[in-house]
């Protein structure tokens, strides 16, 4: 056992709600098939919204496979099909263009390579009866 995963476990252990041996055996069985486990505790979240965590957490680790990790993927003159809660991102020079869709239409953030906290521009649109798009700037 790795010692970060050793130190999960020892904070879960040490929190007020701890795990059940059962979901901690499903941890430890994704990690070693390979995939990335990242848990916090309620406790550990006592101020922060989980949702907020997760999306900036996942918005991080998708930069970082795509800087890092991946050999850049030429996407000129293709269309890319999102659907309804999805995301994509594209590397356009030294911008990150984030694309999300959700329920009720698109958002479109742009932040600097590399940094996801404050945004340099941002524009959304909405869905509006029978899916024709509104928009607004923001």
């Amino acid at each position: 056992m790795d010692k970060a995963f050793q130190l999960f476990l020892h904070n879960m252990e040490a929190t007020r709600t701890p795990m059940k041996e059962s979901e901690l055996a499903v941890l430890k069985s994704l990690r070693e098939q390979g995939y990335v486990v990242a848990v916090f505790s309620p406790e550990d979240l006592t101020e922060v919204d989980p949702k907020l965590l997760e999306e900036k957490l996942l918005i991080t680790g998708w930069e970082y496979i795509d800087e890092n990790l991946r050999e850049p993927v030429d996407v000129s003159n293709r269309e890319a099909v999102l659907e309804r809660d999805q995301s994509c991102r594209i590397t356009v020079e030294t911008l990150s263009v984030h694309v999300r869709s959700g329920e009720d239409g698109v958002s479109v953030s742009i932040y600097p390579l590399g940094e996801n906290k404050e945004a340099v521009g941002e524009t959304w649109a909405t869905y509006g009866e029978d899916e024709e798009l509104m928009y607004e700037e923001a």
